[in-house]
């Protein structure tokens, strides 16, 4: 098999393991809700999210950088792995310390007290499982880690079947939820065995020197998880345990959406830094593209979801999850915009620009922490969703601006403007069909022909530009 049909495996692998994962993950999650109510639920939320946040700083982006340190040879994989799992254990452990000191010492109630105790054991597993992963990801097999991560999720679902048949309670939710992550841990390091094993020969030189390189990687990924989720620590602190399960009611439905971006940018990414070693003509040709279709896609997502929000809500959850439909009309606009920001993220990543996306992520959650304290007193929580929303603008104006000032290389703003017009355009007349149809299925076949409409005027205007998606793809 050659290395370009084995990337294309591994991608795919890498994709609908994502997809698999994340669909089962999200059916659990729903049936959960309708179990819990919304208060629960909104407890639930806060602690998933607060040891979500505790993972992504466990990393610090060590992953990404090991993955390039054995790829280009730069360190001996047995070493790198061994290390890096040391380093990782001693930062998890802090990691679970701190998360039950903080809940405590904030005196948080006892259910949340309990939950974070019993999920926090999970950063272990979550850890070094993906530094096991590292090298299942520089071998080209991702299969396996995709196969890990589908069989904790089957785990995870099968509990809470379980867990909701017994009518038990959140402690034991959280419990399953860590070792079903143990599951996958060790499918993970089984298989990563067979390519590496790890030499645990301490060297601390190697570990500082890791660790800067990491940083502004890691400080990406922390960034981006706090922006996402902040927004149910502030609104179950601020207002109360209701409004954080309906922001995060939202986002449960969001996640399958973010999979679209995800597959184009995992299959682009090659692209983009091959043509900027080779070809200036070509990265700008494929950035320009990769923008036209990413605001192609996202905003009649966005026009589509924020229009049907309340109904989608009705149809996924009970009567008392019917606030959260504002949460999805307003956080499905944040993730169009994250549509775009991602493109101008990886292309100054391709250029090794990565320090640059590290300065304004941290200005991003700055702004979204700020905006957040200022928003939810008056408004709730339509201020936390309108924080995120003006965060992901902030990161979009700075991405781009950084990728045109840097990289030298502009989008079509012109052909922009004109899918933007155009979604706006036929958004309007959506709104106005939909304003005097109350069923699901007028509504869904009114959505249909939107998009039916809008993609053939798309093509027929040939606002794409001059590369055909197929050829985009097909190039990888």
């Amino acid at each position: 098999m050659s290395i370009v049909q084995k990337v294309v495996k591994n991608t795919n692998a890498i994709l609908w393991g994502e997809i698999i994962s994340r669909v089962i993950s999200a059916l659990a999650i729903l049936y959960l809700a309708s179990y819990l109510g919304i208060n629960l639920f909104g407890r639930y939320s806060f602690v998933i999210v607060y040891i979500g946040i505790f993972a992504i700083v466990c990393d610090v982006g060590i992953d990404s950088i090991l993955v390039r340190e054995i790829s280009k040879n730069f360190v001996d994989p047995g070493k790198g792995i061994g290390n890096a799992l040391l380093m990782k254990l001693i930062i998890a452990t802090i990691g679970i310390i701190t998360s039950n000191f903080l809940v405590i010492i904030f005196s948080f109630p006892s259910q949340i007290i309990h939950g974070v105790l019993a999920l926090s054991i999970i950063l272990i597993p979550i850890s070094l499982g993906s530094t096991f992963t590292t090298i299942l990801q520089v071998n080209l097999v991702m299969k396996y880690s995709a196969f890990a991560n589908v069989v904790e999720k089957i785990i995870f679902s099968v509990f809470i079947v379980f867990i909701i048949l017994m009518e038990r309670g959140l402690f034991l939710v959280f419990t399953v939820t860590s070792l079903s992550a143990w599951a996958s841990f060790i499918l993970k390091m089984k298989y990563s065995m067979r390519y590496a094993i790890p030499n645990f020969e301490r060297d601390f030189s190697y570990w500082k020197k890791l660790f800067v390189w990491a940083l502004p990687i890691g400080i990406v990924f922390i960034a981006g998880t706090i922006v996402t989720h902040i927004g149910v620590i502030f609104l179950s602190v601020m207002v109360g345990d209701a409004d954080a399960g309906y922001y995060y009611a939202a986002r449960v439905l969001i996640v399958p959406i973010y999979l679209i971006s995800y597959a184009f940018i995992i299959s682009v990414y090659p692209l983009m830094s091959h043509s900027w070693e080779n070809s200036k003509a070509n990265f700008t040709l494929i950035f320009d593209s990769s923008i036209r279709v990413m605001t192609a896609i996202g905003l009649p997502l966005a026009i589509c979801v924020s229009l049907l929000s309340d109904k989608i809500i009705d149809f996924f959850y009970p009567n008392e999850y019917s606030s959260a439909g504002i949460a999805l009309a307003l956080l499905i606009w944040a993730e169009a915009f994250l549509f775009v920001n991602s493109v101008c993220a990886y292309a100054l990543y391709s250029a090794g620009k990565q320090r640059l996306v590290a300065l304004y992520s941290i200005f991003a959650v700055v702004l979204v922490l700020i905006l957040n304290i200022l928003l939810i007193p008056s408004l709730g929580l339509e201020g936390s969703c309108l924080a995120k929303i003006g965060s992901e603008v902030f990161s979009l104006i700075a991405g781009y601006s950084l990728v045109a000032k840097y990289l030298k290389t502009r989008a079509n703003i012109g052909n922009i403007l004109k899918i933007i017009g155009l979604a706006f355009l036929l958004g309007a007349l959506l709104e106005r069909f939909l304003k005097y149809q109350s069923s699901i299925i007028a509504a869904l076949i009114g959505t249909l022909s939107y998009v039916a409409v809008y993609f053939f005027l798309i093509f027929h205007f040939k606002l794409f530009g001059d590369i055909k998606i197929a050829n985009l793809f097909g190039k990888i």
